[in-house]
This record gives C-alpha cells, sequence and structure tokens, in this order.
C-alpha cells in the first residue's frame, strides 16, 4: 500500500462542505485523476491538453474549493465547487478551445503545460496534503497510443490505483473530432469504456429519434447488442450523470425525460459487459 492510500485510510481529512466541515470516508482519496490528455495530435501548440478529476463516492456530494495542482500544471480550484457523486471536473490548457472543439466546460488551468514525454501529476487538498498522485510516461508499459496518436489515458475502474501504469489504458472511444487526419479517442466529462476488454461501436449504431426531441423518444439498438445486464446512462455536457436505467433484453425502447431535464445537449452511453453504445441527442422546448 503507498503513502497516499495509507493516508486516506489512517487520516481524517476535512473539507468545507456548504459552509461546514465533514469527514471523508477512508478507503481512497476524495478526489481521482481520471483521464490525461497530454499530447493531442496537433501541429504546433497542443491546445487540446486536459486533465479529468471525478469524485469516485457514490453517495457523497464534495467541495473542491481550496485543492491545487501543484506538479505537472499548476491550478487551484475556486470557492464554490461542489462536486456530486461520481460527476467530472476538467481542467485544460485552452478553457475555450476544449469547449469549442468537446462541447464541455472546463476550467483553465494558471501555468504549466504537459509534457510529452511524461511527468508527475500533483493533487492537493486545501490542507496541503497530497490526494493523488500520477507519474505518468510516454513509454511501455503506458499506452503509446496516448503519445501523438489521438487517444487520452483513462482510469477506466475507479476503485484501482492510479500512479502506475497497470490501471490506465488508452481511450477508445471516438469523439467523431479529427484533428489534421488523426480521430481523437477520449471520454472527456463521461464514464470510459474498460481497455482491452471493450470492443470500440461506433456513435451511429445507437439511434435516438426523434432527434432532438421534447423529452420523449425511443432508442434503437443494433441487433447484435447483447442487452443482458446492459445499463443505459445519460449525462449532460457538464459531465454529471443525470439519469441511469438498467434493461433487460429490450432492443427497443422509449425514454421520458420530460419535466426531469431542461433543454441542451446530452451524452447517451449504453454499456454491457464487453460493449459501449455512445449517442448525443438535443432536447428542445
Amino acid at each position: 500500500m503507498n503513502s497516499k492510500h495509507l493516508l486516506s485510510v489512517f487520516c481524517t481529512l476535512l473539507v468545507a462542505m456548504n459552509g461546514m466541515t465533514q469527514p471523508i470516508p477512508p478507503g481512497g482519496p476524495p478526489f481521482i485523476i481520471t483521464e490525461i490528455m497530454y499530447n493531442p495530435p496537433e501541429a504546433g501548440i497542443d491546445s487540446l491538453e486536459f486533465i479529468e478529476l471525478q469524485n469516485p463516492s457514490l453517495t457523497n456530494a464534495r467541495n473542491l474549493a481550496g485543492y491545487a495542482f501543484v506538479a505537472g500544471v499548476e491550478y487551484a480550484f475556486p470557492a464554490g465547487i461542489i462536486v456530486q457523486p461520481r460527476e467530472y471536473v476538467i481542467i485544460a490548457i485552452d478553457s475555450v478551445a476544449f469547449e469549442n472543439t468537446f462541447g464541455i466546460p472546463a476550467f483553465q488551468w494558471t501555468s504549466g503545460a504537459l509534457n510529452n514525454n511524461g511527468e508527475t501529476l500533483l493533487l492537493e487538498n486545501n490542507l496541503h496534503d497530497v490526494i493523488d498522485s500520477v507519474v505518468f510516461d510516454n513509454t511501455s508499459p503506458w499506452p503509446t497510443e496516448a503519445d501523438g496518436n489521438g487517444a487520452s489515458l483513462v482510469l477506466c475502474v475507479d476503485s484501482l490505483e492510479n500512479s502506475g501504469p497497470e490501471n490506465w489504458t488508452a481511450a477508445i472511444t471516438n469523439t467523431g473530432i479529427v484533428v489534421g487526419s488523426t480521430a481523437i479517442l477520449a471520454n472527456p466529462g463521461a464514464a470510459c469504456s474498460v481497455g482491452n476488454s471493450i470492443t470500440e461501436i461506433r456513435y451511429d449504431e445507437l439511434v435516438a429519434f426523434p432527434n432532438p426531441n421534447g423529452g420523449i423518444f425511443s432508442l434503437k439498438l443494433p441487433k447484435t447488442w447483447n442487452t443482458q445486464n446492459s445499463i443505459l446512462r445519460i449525462y449532460d455536457l457538464s459531465g454529471k450523470m443525470v439519469f441511469t436505467q438498467q434493461l433487460y433484453g429490450q432492443e427497443k425502447m422509449t425514454i421520458n425525460l420530460m419535466g426531469d431535464l431542461h433543454s441542451g445537449t446530452y451524452l447517451l452511453s449504453l454499456t454491457n459487459k464487453k460493449n459501449v453504445l455512445q449517442q448525443r441527442f438535443v432536447i428542445v422546448e
């Protein structure tokens, strides 16, 4: 067990939460680094570098105020950032370029750039304790697909140790974004597919219709999709999961979100043990 986990198991970390302090439960850090795009396939200056954080708790919202990246890049999170259970937060080298490309909000770090040869990322809490650290590299056993070949590094199982390469993989989800002639494979603000066990399926194989819609729409799955133990999740553009439903054998289904979600763009993600389907859809009033 490394010092990071010893710290989280044997120490009580106090954070400000809605004006009060509350202990962080032992067993893991309150925030974890789950995705790194350190060398996007851009010519010249890399404007699409980003780091993703997640609140791994299933039940507890957590306050990110005062947390800071102090190695690799520098950025201190401002007050008022409450991260809901399983929600993601993105920081980027260029928040405008990131949002224009991915359609997802991001904070912009203050200084630094991610080293294409790898480096150490350190996240501290508001008491200056190291909460999470990743020492990534661009050579094996780290996935080399992330070194300028279009993929980000992703930690798909957030309960696993993230400081070394064994639990990281190259992203396989095609965002539909092409830079130069290279497709961007990444999952910013959303759950990812589990590395080598996943067969990528294109966005257009999950059909939501009508699209746009008023909150009621149907889903059509490919005939080859195994719906046994499938889970449908819907995320907003901040990466927050706003809907989830277990599926049992359906090939077609109707989803009614009227009154539950505001107008806007959302991401559908349908997963089973070996595959993932994703599709964006729009709700209009």
